[in-house]
């Protein structure tokens, strides 16, 4: 695999990889996988998780700023995007919580939904739990 590809930028450091598949990833910065990211522990940003592909961590996902998916965002734990997320479909096992806003062109499937801001979904919204938007 190689040594991660390390951008430099204002306070802040992107990993960029084509395709990131780990168990476990604590990084201070940005994410950036390109075909996708797979993690079967904890995936947690200090800053953004982005991919053009899907998002998959089966011990839940934190993004001190924003979580953007070009596919699916999945976790069977909890998903905390402190500035909104944006994906084609959501599936959280647990507690989905922004201070942005929420976007899926398809399904957003999560325990409980809270969002600051506000939130759009062009298919079916599943929330077994409280539900608090705005």
């Amino acid at each position: 695999m190689g040594q991660p590809n390390l951008h430099p930028r204002i306070g802040n450091y992107v990993l960029r990889r084509d395709f990131l598949s780990t168990d476990t990833v604590v990084f201070a910065g940005t994410i950036r996988a390109r075909r996708g990211i797979d993690a079967g522990g904890m995936l947690r940003a200090g800053q953004s998780i982005e991919s053009d592909g899907s998002i998959d961590a089966g011990g839940g996902i934190v993004a001190g700023d924003r979580g953007r998916a070009g596919g699916a965002v999945r976790t069977e734990g909890d998903l905390r995007a402190g500035g909104g997320l944006r994906a084609r479909w959501v599936s959280v096992g647990g507690a989905l919580q922004t201070d942005g806003n929420v976007q899926a062109e398809g399904v957003l499937s999560c325990a409980s939904l809270d969002a600051a801001g506000d939130v759009s979904v062009r298919g079916d919204v599943r929330v077994a739990g409280e539900l608090r938007i705005g």
